[in-house]
């Protein structure tokens, strides 16, 4: 799938793109690589991946087929809601459906940029019991961190743009590409 398609389909669109910033092939050895980290990890134990959605739809299906069993898959819902301009508030409105007691979790998410819902997420699991909990994250934007917290399990950093494709939307569009775009600043 050529970037140059949107010029034809979507010019509005193909207007905002500033470059591919990863390809297919960079995403799929990255997922490899960060399968394989977290493998070596947690031989023989078993590990529950919770996706965050709708984000981490696609890392987290590739993901988990790097990952030999025991492995558990659960998917959550979480937003941030803004009750003023100052203050931030997460709410979770799907939450994991098993017991996380003793278990090892690794929370799955194709960014991290303020960090305000993975750092929520990690403490609400922590206070489920988990036994561990980990954050695995395609691409981590540290310049736009608002908070203390770094992802265990990174695949890239990058500048503070905003990214689309593979999992990330533009106006709840384009999750379905394979690749991932920067867009221009908007």
């Amino acid at each position: 799938m050529d970037i140059k398609q949107f010029e034809k389909t979507d010019p509005n669109f193909a207007n905002k793109i500033d470059r591919i910033h990863l390809s297919e092939n960079q995403i799929s050895e990255t997922v490899k690589r960060l399968g394989n980290e977290i493998k070596n990890d947690f031989l023989n134990e078993e590990i529950v991946l919770v996706g965050v959605l709708n984000g981490a739809m696609c890392f987290l299906t590739d993901l988990m087929r790097q990952i030999p069993p025991p492995i558990n898959i659960e998917i959550i819902h979480a937003h941030r809601e803004f009750i003023t301009s100052e203050k931030v508030e997460i709410k979770v409105t799907k939450d994991a459906n098993i017991n996380l007691d003793g278990k090892h979790v690794i929370l799955v998410d194709t960014i991290i940029d303020t960090g305000l819902t993975l750092k929520y997420l990690k403490s609400h699991f922590e206070n489920k019991g988990a036994k561990s909990v980990k954050l695995c994250t395609l691409i981590d934007k540290t310049e736009a961190r608002t908070v203390k917290i770094e992802p265990d399990y990174s695949g890239y950093s990058v500048p503070n743009k905003y990214y689309v494709g593979y999992g990330l939307d533009f106006v709840q569009g384009y999750r379905n590409l394979p690749y991932i775009i920067s867009i221009k600043d908007i």
